[in-house]
Protein backbone atom coordinates (compact mmCIF):
# COMPACT_ATOMS: atom_id res chain seq x y z
CA UNK A 1 0.00 0.00 0.00
CA UNK A 2 1.42 3.18 -0.89
CA UNK A 3 1.26 6.79 0.97
CA UNK A 4 -1.51 9.11 -0.49
CA UNK A 5 0.15 10.99 -3.75
CA UNK A 6 -0.44 14.52 -1.77
CA UNK A 7 1.38 13.25 2.01
CA UNK A 8 4.03 10.97 1.05
CA UNK A 9 4.42 10.92 5.53
CA UNK A 10 0.51 9.62 5.75
CA UNK A 11 0.33 6.52 7.13
CA UNK A 12 -1.26 4.14 4.62
CA UNK A 13 -5.38 3.50 4.65
CA UNK A 14 -6.19 -0.02 6.08
CA UNK A 15 -9.79 -1.33 6.48
CA UNK A 16 -10.40 -3.76 9.27
CA UNK A 17 -13.68 -5.64 9.18
CA UNK A 18 -14.57 -6.85 12.67
CA UNK A 19 -17.73 -7.64 12.24
CA UNK A 20 -19.24 -11.15 13.47
CA UNK A 21 -21.40 -13.74 11.14
CA UNK A 22 -24.79 -12.55 11.57
CA UNK A 23 -27.11 -14.86 13.84
CA UNK A 24 -30.08 -16.83 12.94
CA UNK A 25 -33.13 -15.87 13.64
CA UNK A 26 -33.80 -18.95 16.71
CA UNK A 27 -30.42 -17.28 17.92
CA UNK A 28 -31.50 -13.86 18.22
CA UNK A 29 -34.94 -14.58 18.94
CA UNK A 30 -32.71 -16.67 22.33
CA UNK A 31 -30.69 -13.78 22.95
CA UNK A 32 -33.44 -11.12 23.22
CA UNK A 33 -35.15 -13.59 25.76
CA UNK A 34 -31.89 -14.16 27.50
CA UNK A 35 -31.95 -10.47 27.33
CA UNK A 36 -35.24 -9.96 29.15
CA UNK A 37 -34.74 -13.02 31.60
CA UNK A 38 -31.60 -10.28 32.45
CA UNK A 39 -33.72 -7.42 33.58
CA UNK A 40 -36.48 -9.71 35.02
CA UNK A 41 -33.49 -11.02 37.38
CA UNK A 42 -32.24 -7.39 37.88
CA UNK A 43 -35.78 -6.06 39.05
CA UNK A 44 -36.27 -9.45 41.12
CA UNK A 45 -34.96 -8.14 44.06
CA UNK A 46 -37.06 -5.06 43.70
CA UNK A 47 -40.58 -6.98 43.97
CA UNK A 48 -39.01 -8.77 46.33
CA UNK A 49 -38.20 -5.45 48.92
CA UNK A 50 -41.66 -4.02 47.71
CA UNK A 51 -43.63 -7.29 48.87
CA UNK A 52 -41.26 -8.41 51.98
CA UNK A 53 -40.33 -4.36 53.21
CA UNK A 54 -37.18 -5.37 55.15
CA UNK A 55 -33.29 -5.98 54.21
CA UNK A 56 -32.63 -8.88 55.72
CA UNK A 57 -30.14 -11.81 54.92
CA UNK A 58 -32.45 -13.22 52.30
CA UNK A 59 -32.80 -10.36 49.98
CA UNK A 60 -28.73 -9.62 50.23
CA UNK A 61 -28.24 -13.48 48.92
CA UNK A 62 -30.56 -13.26 46.42
CA UNK A 63 -29.72 -9.93 44.95
CA UNK A 64 -26.32 -10.54 44.52
CA UNK A 65 -26.88 -14.01 42.89
CA UNK A 66 -29.77 -11.70 40.39
CA UNK A 67 -26.78 -9.23 39.48
CA UNK A 68 -23.58 -10.93 39.37
CA UNK A 69 -25.82 -13.57 36.87
CA UNK A 70 -27.20 -10.78 34.65
CA UNK A 71 -24.07 -8.78 34.52
CA UNK A 72 -22.33 -12.04 33.76
CA UNK A 73 -25.30 -13.34 31.12
CA UNK A 74 -25.08 -9.84 29.64
CA UNK A 75 -21.17 -9.45 28.63
CA UNK A 76 -21.44 -12.73 27.58
CA UNK A 77 -24.01 -12.12 25.15
CA UNK A 78 -22.87 -8.77 24.22
CA UNK A 79 -19.08 -9.24 24.01
CA UNK A 80 -17.69 -11.95 21.57
CA UNK A 81 -13.99 -12.43 23.40
CA UNK A 82 -13.82 -15.67 25.42
CA UNK A 83 -13.37 -14.27 29.09
CA UNK A 84 -16.76 -13.23 28.64
CA UNK A 85 -18.06 -16.47 27.66
CA UNK A 86 -16.85 -18.22 29.91
CA UNK A 87 -17.41 -16.09 32.44
CA UNK A 88 -20.82 -15.76 31.56
CA UNK A 89 -21.08 -19.92 30.82
CA UNK A 90 -19.71 -20.47 34.58
CA UNK A 91 -21.69 -17.97 36.22
CA UNK A 92 -24.64 -19.12 34.91
CA UNK A 93 -24.20 -22.75 35.10
CA UNK A 94 -23.01 -22.64 39.01
CA UNK A 95 -26.51 -20.35 39.66
CA UNK A 96 -27.81 -23.57 38.39
CA UNK A 97 -26.07 -25.90 40.60
CA UNK A 98 -27.20 -23.16 43.43
CA UNK A 99 -30.38 -23.39 42.48
CA UNK A 100 -30.37 -27.03 42.17
CA UNK A 101 -29.38 -27.27 45.62
CA UNK A 102 -31.29 -24.82 47.46
CA UNK A 103 -34.56 -26.48 45.63
CA UNK A 104 -33.67 -30.40 46.85
CA UNK A 105 -32.52 -28.51 50.85
CA UNK A 106 -36.22 -27.26 50.47
CA UNK A 107 -38.16 -30.12 49.48
CA UNK A 108 -35.83 -32.33 51.60
CA UNK A 109 -37.57 -29.81 54.20
CA UNK A 110 -41.26 -30.07 53.22
CA UNK A 111 -40.93 -26.17 52.74
CA UNK A 112 -43.90 -25.22 50.55
CA UNK A 113 -41.92 -22.46 49.23
CA UNK A 114 -39.84 -24.23 46.36
CA UNK A 115 -41.94 -22.86 43.68
CA UNK A 116 -40.58 -19.52 44.10
CA UNK A 117 -36.86 -20.43 43.08
CA UNK A 118 -38.06 -21.11 39.44
CA UNK A 119 -38.28 -17.34 39.44
CA UNK A 120 -34.14 -17.84 39.57
CA UNK A 121 -33.95 -20.66 37.84
CA UNK A 122 -35.46 -20.06 34.32
CA UNK A 123 -33.82 -16.86 33.61
CA UNK A 124 -30.62 -18.22 34.67
CA UNK A 125 -31.93 -21.35 31.97
CA UNK A 126 -32.65 -19.31 28.97
CA UNK A 127 -29.13 -17.06 29.71
CA UNK A 128 -27.13 -20.37 29.43
CA UNK A 129 -28.91 -22.15 26.28
CA UNK A 130 -28.56 -18.12 24.68
CA UNK A 131 -24.96 -17.89 25.63
CA UNK A 132 -24.11 -21.57 24.03
CA UNK A 133 -26.42 -20.59 21.14
CA UNK A 134 -24.63 -17.39 20.14
CA UNK A 135 -21.22 -18.90 20.62
CA UNK A 136 -21.77 -22.03 18.53
CA UNK A 137 -23.32 -19.60 15.70
CA UNK A 138 -20.32 -17.03 15.94
CA UNK A 139 -18.00 -20.20 15.69
CA UNK A 140 -15.19 -20.93 17.73
CA UNK A 141 -12.62 -19.16 15.95
CA UNK A 142 -14.53 -16.15 17.00
CA UNK A 143 -12.16 -13.96 19.32
CA UNK A 144 -10.77 -11.09 18.77
CA UNK A 145 -7.04 -12.13 20.40
CA UNK A 146 -7.13 -15.66 17.89
CA UNK A 147 -8.33 -13.09 14.96
CA UNK A 148 -4.82 -11.60 15.02
CA UNK A 149 -2.59 -14.64 14.92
Amino acid sequence: MAAPADNPYAAPKVSVSDAAPRLGIGTRAARALAFVGNAFLLLLPLFFLVSNRRFDTGFFVMAGYCVIVAAASAMALAFRDRFSFWAGLSVDALGLVLVAVLLVYLLANGDSDWVALFFLAVPTTLSLLAILLVRRARGPSDDTFAMRR
